[in-house]
């Protein structure tokens, strides 16, 4: 995998997600969370979502590269960050952008229990990859963010 800036942009996964404000610029589209050449992928059972990662690093995704959030932080942190995004947040809520309509789509499936697998994957090699191993363990919702593109996987 290529040399990684997850780090400048990973979930806080260790604080409360209900105070989660807005994030650095560069990792927000109107307020909305942006995960900046990362590969989200929904997978339904926590234990899948484990095993995933586990064959992600087995195939060489370094550990600070790929999380696994679950269902109720992720859902908790996009509440989080839309309470206290400012101005941009506000207007993404009546304006809605195609990120906006896709996180919804992460939302309700957080909303039901389902975990959020985020893959930092920058080349195309590395993110054809992160979609098969992620497919091979029931992966769904797979998007992969770039600078200017989000790509279905």
């Amino acid at each position: 995998m290529t040399e990684s800036s997850h780090a400048q942009h990973r979930p806080p996964v260790d604080e409360d997600p209900s105070q989660l404000g807005p994030t650095p610029a560069d990792t927000t589209s109107f307020g909305t969370l942006y995960p900046l050449h990362d590969v989200l992928a929904v997978v339904h059972d926590h234990a899948e979502a484990e095993r995933a990662v586990q064959a992600l690093k087995d195939a060489g995704v370094r550990d600070g590269d790929v999380d696994v959030l679950e269902g109720a932080w992720f859902a908790e942190a996009v509440r989080g960050i839309d309470r206290r995004g400012g101005l941009a947040a506000r207007l993404a809520k009546i304006l809605p952008t195609d990120e906006r309509l896709m996180l919804r789509r992460y939302m309700a499936e957080a909303e039901q229990g389902h975990s959020v697998v985020v893959v930092h994957a920058e080349d195309p090699q590395d993110v054809a990859r992160a979609g098969r191993i992620l497919r091979a363990h029931g992966g769904h919702e797979m998007r992969h963010y770039g600078r200017m593109v989000v790509t279905d996987l």
